[in-house]
């Protein structure tokens, strides 16, 4: 592939150090250049195809008077044509934009400058045919891209990507692919990987939380069932966990953005003045959650569906069968914050009369 877009790869790579002394210099003339500014809490506008999709971002951005120290926050620089020349993103941990892309449109011909502060990280160069961008080719520091868009009836229908560091002997050729409903609205991009797996980057359709939480309940009561056979039926083996010994901590692992709900238990015994990241631990299941990107309030709506769940599987006769130590207790990770349990006041709520967790804070 690199073969073939050799001299168009060069030519970016030229482009990038030739701007690489002048983005403070490029970045002043933007910004005289601009005729009005427009803030949004959210994005608001796509400059090539579906761009902020492909990230798993909604455009849904509204228009707020001034900005606000969310990384939501949004800065639109318009020229006298009204199209896009700037975008600045806010940085919370700095309180100012401090991410900018800077948008050259030239005949036929798009020029895309991401700058961190004013600093060059990464420059494309889009090919446009009839307004369309029919290709994307990128340098970085790290690496170079190649970006195939097709078309059928003026409708995107898939992107095919090629990444690779400079360094690297091997590419990543994933392909995304655009889905649309009945009306033309984009429903969900599909990325496909050459090793054949599949993620969806983006999606419309809506999360139904009690069927998640039921499909949950059922398979943590399929799994710990089978994981608990497993153990009475094979204690000679050498992987076994425990032989005859009660657990004293059953361990969910809750993490939305990696689509998993681990589980597992550990049996040595109970040392107060260790935390529950510090045992040891045998994974028992790892169960599905949702298989698309999120936003803030679905990654939570996500948690409290999981923890429902749990509570639930808490009351089965499966989770009753589990050989329990004197000091048993439970307990909720979310991604590495221990004691999840103590720490939200939702999951507080769910799992208050829950016998097996502690949900008081420790400054109590």
């Amino acid at each position: 592939m690199y073969k073939k877009y050799k001299k168009e790869l060069e030519l970016a790579e030229a482009k990038y150090h030739d701007l690489e002394k002048s983005t403070k210099k490029l970045l002043q003339d933007t910004i005289k250049k601009s005729v009005r500014t427009e803030i949004t809490d959210g994005y608001k506008y796509n400059i090539t195809p579906f761009q902020n999709e492909r990230y798993g971002f909604k455009i849904n951005g509204k228009t707020i008077a001034k900005e606000i120290v969310k990384n939501s926050c949004i800065k639109y620089y318009f020229d006298e044509q009204d199209k896009i020349i700037l975008q600045e993103n806010m940085a919370v941990s700095l309180k100012k934009f401090h991410n900018r892309t800077i948008y050259l449109h030239e005949e036929n011909c798009l020029l895309i400058i991401r700058l961190v502060g004013t600093d060059l990280n990464s420059i494309n160069i889009c090919t446009l045919v009839s307004e369309q961008v029919i290709k994307s080719i990128g340098f970085a520091q790290y690496g170079v891209s190649v970006n195939l868009y097709e078309y059928s009836d003026n409708q995107l229908q898939q992107i095919i990507v090629y990444n690779k560091e400079h360094n690297a002997t091997y590419e990543h050729c994933p392909t995304e692919q655009f889905h649309y409903d009945k009306n033309g609205k984009l429903e969900c991009i599909i990325e496909t990987f050459s090793s054949g797996d599949t993620r969806i980057r983006y999606s419309t359709k809506k999360i139904n939380y009690k069927k998640l939480t039921a499909r949950l309940e059922t398979e943590l009561a399929s799994n710990v069932k089978d994981f608990l056979n497993k153990l009475s039926s094979d204690v000679t083996q050498d992987d076994v966990y425990y032989d005859e010994e009660d657990v004293t901590v059953i361990g969910f692992t809750c993490q939305p953005a990696h689509q998993c709900l681990d589980v597992a238990m550990h049996t040595d015994e109970f040392e107060e003045y260790l935390n529950p990241a510090d045992f040891t631990y045998k994974i028992v299941c790892s169960l599905d959650l949702i298989n698309r990107p999120l936003d803030d309030e679905e990654e939570r709506k996500i948690v409290l569906a999981s923890v429902n769940a749990i509570n639930n599987f808490t009351r089965s006769d499966v989770f009753k069968s589990i050989p329990k130590a004197e000091e048993f207790c439970a307990t909720i990770f979310y991604y590495d914050l221990e004691h999840y349990e103590k720490e939200n006041d939702d999951v507080k709520k769910i799992l208050k009369d829950n016998p097996y967790f502690n949900c008081e804070s420790d400054d109590k």
